[in-house]
């Protein structure tokens, strides 16, 4: 991360306690696997309907045509933000990852889209309550105290960039994968019903292609091994090299795809772990399979 860039609040990633185990509690909820589970099915025929659309073509950009749409419609179901605007949520994506890292304007720019489109949409909800997150957030209180209005758009913001990217690049690895080694395919597709082997698999995509790598703030002066990190200095947190760690993996460098121990940090770890995670592992293993049982035999010629 680059120590000049602008940031704006986006609990509770962005909070410490006593703050953020109360940020969290407030979306928590939304996450549960029993409040997750009623989206599989709407996920399901989402998926069949993209790949619908690729049938009769004999070669797609699989990013392009399917991993980058999933996550999006999933985070749309679950919040209530509108689906009609997710090229908009793509092309923030594209350019809060790809282009601000080198052009802090550029991320100004999306800071500031994205504020405005949020902050309208919450009014929205305080004039015209819905059944769905969205409301919930407009109307968050802690304590008997309403959250301060930054704070709301932060949580929507989080929930939009965080929903997105992550998990489409986990589909897009996954997909990859196993188009370059169709045996771990077939494996698949010949336990359709193992979910033990299915979840292994999607736990090993995790591990071997995790998709972030989080910055963090040096809480106070210490002595890391040999190298000072100073209070409120930047710091990357290679999730990746965690997760390729020989001292906590065997055979770290290799993707097995039925390992049976696979405490990986791909969601990453302690009180920030990713809140998200049940809403990813859904998205990605769903995705997956319906591409697999539809495409069992295809492979790739180029990276997805």
């Amino acid at each position: 991360a680059r120590p000049d860039a602008p940031r704006t609040p986006a609990p509770p990633l962005t909070s410490d306690p006593p703050d953020h185990q109360d940020h969290r509690r407030l979306l928590l909820p939304a996450f549960s696997p029993t409040n997750l589970a009623r989206l599989e099915g709407d996920l399901r025929d989402y998926c069949r309907k993209l790949i619908a659309d690729l049938d009769g073509l004999d070669a797609v950009d699989a990013a392009e045509t399917f991993s980058q749409h999933i996550p999006v419609h999933g985070i749309c179901q679950l919040t209530g933000i509108p689906e009609g605007d997710a090229d908009l949520f793509r092309d923030w994506i594209y350019r809060n990852f790809q282009l601000a890292p080198r052009d802090n304007k550029v991320r100004v720019e999306v800071m500031t889209e994205m504020a405005s489109y949020i902050d309208a949409i919450l009014k929205d909800r305080l004039a015209n309550p819905a059944d769905d997150m969205l409301t919930e957030i407009a109307n968050a209180e802690i304590d008997g105290e309403p959250v301060d209005w930054e704070l709301k758009i932060g949580y929507v913001r989080l929930l939009i960039i965080a929903g997105i990217d992550t998990t489409w690049s986990a589909i897009g690895s996954g997909l990859w994968h196993f188009a370059q080694h169709p045996d771990q395919r077939a494996a698949l597709v010949a336990a359709d019903d193992d979910d033990l082997l299915w979840n292994t698999a999607m736990e090993e995509v995790l591990r071997f292609y995790a998709p972030v790598t989080m910055a963090r703030l040096v809480a106070k002066d210490n002595d890391f091994h040999g190298c000072p990190m100073k209070k409120d200095d930047w710091v990357l947190l290679p999730f990746p090299a965690a997760n390729r760690d020989p001292r906590a993996f065997e055979d770290a460098d290799q993707f097995i795809i039925d390992r049976e121990s696979n405490r990986h940090a791909a969601f990453g770890l302690g009180i920030h772990r990713c809140l998200g995670s049940n809403l990813a592992r859904l998205e990605l293993k769903v995705a997956i399979e319906e591409f697999i049982a539809r495409f069992p035999n295809r492979g790739a010629t180029r990276p997805v």
